[in-house]
């Protein structure tokens, strides 16, 4: 009878910690790194290509209003260079803005997830160029790796699109993006 006791005891402390990993009223704190790579062609008549490359680092930290259910904030910070044939330019650009997430659960320490987001910021060029405002719309999603009963590694694929304005032009930018990060989730 006390080894069933043992047993039932450690089964609900392992479900409660599984839970608490999504469940309502816990804590996400984390984030991705990436990288992207694009090339537009810009006039096909006279073959010119822009290579664009981009680093992102985006912290974000969340609370799960419901189980699964996570709303937050993440900040993004983007790292930019594009050439053209013998020209470059990069470029710097902050954001910030809500997100939200949902983890369907697949295994015992294997989540897939899907993460929506919406940011404000602006982009610095160093060429002299005037700031930029953007608008950033996307979504993500992935599996989350349970290391252990707070910490999960995520792989992500997605999709984001760009609203960038100046005084002297507008444009829209649609990548498709990949990147890996931690997230950790703190109980009640």
């Amino acid at each position: 009878m006390k080894k069933i006791a043992a047993l039932l005891s450690i089964a609900c402390s392992m479900a409660i910690s599984v839970f608490s990993q999504t469940g309502r009223g816990a804590w996400l704190a984390g984030g991705n790194i990436g990288f992207s790579s694009a090339t537009e062609h810009d006039n096909p008549s006279t073959f010119s290509t822009t290579k664009t490359t981009t680093f992102v680092f985006a912290p974000d930290f969340g609370y799960f209003i419901i189980n699964n259910l996570a709303a937050g904030a993440e900040v993004t910070y983007l790292s930019i260079r594009a050439t053209n044939g013998p020209n470059s330019a990069t470029s710097n650009a902050f954001s910030a803005g809500p997100f939200i997430r949902y983890y369907f659960p697949i295994a015992k320490k294997i989540k897939i997830f899907v993460h929506g987001n919406i940011l404000w910021g602006s982009e610095n060029y160093n060429d002299g160029e005037p700031k930029t405002s953007t608008s950033i719309y996307g979504f993500k999603a992935g599996p989350a790796f349970f290391l252990n009963s707070r910490v999960a590694f995520e792989i992500t694929a997605g999709y984001q699109h760009t609203k960038s304005k100046s005084d002297y032009y507008n444009s829209t930018t649609g990548e498709f993006m990949m990147g890996a990060g931690f997230q950790i989730h703190l109980g009640k």
